[in-house]
């Protein structure tokens, strides 16, 4: 009649207890959330409510916030690597070795592995490639060793070869006993984990780099590595581009020296030949100009897979002598002459450059206005991730100049050499005048003596 319901002793029990749980439930959820305030990571419970409602939730919100900060240490530890890595790779090296040395004295300790090695193409015939391993390291020194790997057309030698044919990366967790070795102070044991991936650059394949750990290389290591070969194929071609513009520069400077010498010689020895030692010497002035003016500029362009002009840079425009809009979407075949269009050659040329192929050569470049020059330059096709050609870059400097001195030089060699054979003819005809006269007067000499003898006889009778 009240509206109140009786309970039985036991039943007020159970429900304090419930209450009494509850309240336990949540003093302990409440420490484990200052905990997870104070640090996500390294909270921990250990109470008897893991799988119950609230405490099940936080941890497993702590186990979410652990994976994500895991997560988000490996990506920064892959960030940072390949942001340092960047430092070491911007310096110019004077070498291949030199770089490859530098690198491989970062890159093992930062992935805290054991051994690696830095395998380039060293040369190219017909049907196989050489590969040559440039730098080695292991426990913390460099290792001398000496190592080649030939790579015939279709077939390898060894993982390395396999790698650069193949143009993908190999991980192993088990090596062969007798692949390789690291020898430390307390004796010699084998590694475990070897990864081996290629450096491409615009997919050709040229060198790999080889590395070996008793660790594992976990997934960010490995995308780590692979980002960084991206990163050390650029690094390779400008080092080996430093090194053939030293060798260059070197052999300049000797052809400079070696002329210096001529020109010293002729002077002294052939005064009529000053003028045309001037001319040469004036010439090689000019050339050593022309070759900073033609290194102070870039001619720049895109086409597409049909040779359609996308874009052109200012350099370009002044060089060709149209105007943008008279260039752009226009064809290829407007700048070369008449007579190359259909050419069996210009035909070879576009068909190599859609098959992926960069082409550098000196071209020779028809104007607006008629006139041919000529430029040294690259074609670059650049692809899409679909392996697709979607553009071609090419990168170009004007060597009309330097052509046309080329010209000249022949041509003032040529003048040398006649004046050459002509002085000499000369010279020889000199000596023979002079051989005749001396002959002429020694005969008169002799008739005169005989005259002189003959007149001293009769006075001595008379």
């Amino acid at each position: 009649m009240f509206g109140y319901k009786l309970l039985k002793e036991e039943v007020i029990v159970t429900y304090d207890e419930q209450i009494q749980k509850l309240k336990q439930e949540i003093a302990e959820a409440s420490e484990f959330i200052n905990q997870l305030q104070e640090d996500s990571t390294k909270a921990v419970y250990d109470g008897e409510y893991a799988s119950n409602g609230l405490i099940g939730n936080l941890l497993s919100m702590q186990s979410g916030i652990k994976k994500l900060a895991e997560n988000e240490k490996k990506q920064n530890w892959v960030a940072f690597g390949l942001a340092k890595f960047a430092d070491v790779m911007r310096d110019n090296f004077d070498t291949q070795r030199q770089m490859g040395d530098e690198v491989l004295a970062n890159i093992i300790p930062y992935l805290d592995a054991n051994q690696g090695g830095l395998f380039l193409i060293k040369e190219e015939e017909d049907n196989y490639t050489t590969l040559e391993l440039i730098a080695s390291y292991a426990y913390n020194r460099k290792k001398f060793i000496q190592k080649i790997i030939t790579i015939e057309e279709d077939c390898a030698e060894g993982l390395i070869g396999q790698v650069f044919l193949e143009k993908r990366e190999i991980y192993l967790s088990k090596l062969p006993e007798d692949y390789l070795k690291i020898t430390s102070g307390l004796g010699e044991s084998n590694p475990r984990y070897l990864f081996i991936s290629p450096l491409l650059n615009s997919e050709e394949v040229i060198g790999v780099l080889e590395i070996a750990s008793f660790r594992p290389f976990e997934d960010y290591h490995q995308e780590f590595i692979k980002k960084l070969c991206e990163n050390l194929a650029s690094t390779v071609i400008n080092t080996r581009i430093n090194e053939r513009t030293r060798s260059l520069l070197v052999a300049t400077r000797e052809q400079t020296e070696e002329l210096l010498a001529q020109d010293e010689e002729l002077r002294q020895n052939m005064e009529e030949l000053q003028t045309t030692q001037e001319e040469l010497q004036r010439l090689l002035q000019e050339q050593v100009s022309t070759m900073a003016a033609i290194d102070s500029a870039s001619i720049s362009a895109e086409f597409d897979s049909r040779g359609n002009i996308l874009r052109i840079n200012e350099a370009f425009i002044k060089f060709f002598g149209y105007k943008e809009n008279e260039l752009l979407g226009q064809n290829h075949k407007l700048l070369i002459h008449p007579s190359l269009k259909d050419g069996i050659e210009y035909k070879e040329f576009w068909d190599k450059i859609r098959k992926g192929i960069n082409i550098t050569q000196d071209f020779e470049r028809l104007t607006n206005t008629g006139e041919t020059k000529w430029i040294r330059g690259t074609y670059y096709p650049i692809k899409n991730n679909r392996d697709e050609i979607i553009k071609i870059l090419k990168i170009a400097y004007d060597i009309t100049l330097e052509k046309e001195q080329e010209v000249k030089l022949i041509e003032n060699q040529r003048i040398i050499e006649q004046n050459q054979i002509l002085l000499k003819e000369r010279t020889k005809s000199i000596q023979d005048k002079a051989y005749e006269r001396i002959k002429v007067l020694k005969s008169e000499i002799a008739e005169k003596d005989k005259v002189i003898n003959k007149l001293q006889e009769e006075k001595r009778i008379h």
